[in-house]
């Protein structure tokens, strides 16, 4: 699978790789140096600007050739994925969690964060490649994702920044990276485009009803 991969949060273009090679270098302990650094450091501030240096990758879109954010890129496809960031600081919670899933299967992937929490990706049959409607399509897509494995998030702090489609996702260091290749397609599509259908007709409504008390 190609995603778009920028080498640090705030790199002005983005390039193709792997979600394998990814994975692997998450494995492989790539940036292990700074990862232990980050999980090391007791000062929030510095944390946070460590992991700056991570390179990331965007979750949700592959963005057109070397664009850097899916506003500038001239073509947009859903990658079908759906991510969960649980925040957690205590690594052997974290790693007993991640054993839990993944054996559900439809986790095409998961990893310890930077700080120590989870990151694990849903594989879905979600598609769109339409910019004006990505974003309000991937929000539908993950709240019903998000129902489905709810018994998967129980106990954590979930970071809903990932239900944007233009969230990205930090590398890590985890020796026991997981990648499932043959993750099972969780069915979502046909919902999203109804209940998307749905809103739009709301919101017709609403605005017939505004302009009628103008």
């Amino acid at each position: 699978m190609k995603l778009s991969y920028k080498d640090t949060l705030f790199e002005t273009s983005s390039r193709h790789r792997s979600l394998d090679e990814i994975i692997q270098d998450i494995k492989t302990g790539v940036y292990k140096d700074l990862v232990d650094e980050i999980r090391d450091s007791k000062n929030k501030e510095q944390a946070d600007k460590l992991k700056k240096q991570l390179p990331t990758f965007f979750v949700d879109v592959v963005l057109d050739g070397s664009a850097k954010s899916i506003s500038i890129s001239k073509s947009v496809s859903s990658t079908g994925i759906i991510q969960f960031d649980l925040d957690e600081y205590d690594l052997e919670k974290s790693k007993k969690t991640l054993q839990i899933i993944n054996k559900y299967p439809s986790t095409l992937y998961s990893f310890l964060s930077p700080k120590g929490g989870i990151k694990f990706g849903v594989m879905t049959d979600f598609d769109c490649n339409d910019k004006d409607t990505i974003g309000h399509k991937h929000k539908l897509a993950y709240t019903i994702v998000k129902d489905v494995v709810a018994d998967l998030l129980k106990g954590y702090v979930i970071d809903e920044a990932t239900s944007s489609v233009s969230q990205t996702c930090l590398l890590s260091y985890d020796n026991n990276a997981y990648l499932n290749k043959s993750a099972e397609k969780l069915t979502v599509n046909s919902q999203v485009d109804k209940n998307y259908k749905k809103a739009q007709a709301e919101e017709r409504e609403r605005q017939k009803l505004c302009s009628k008390y103008k």
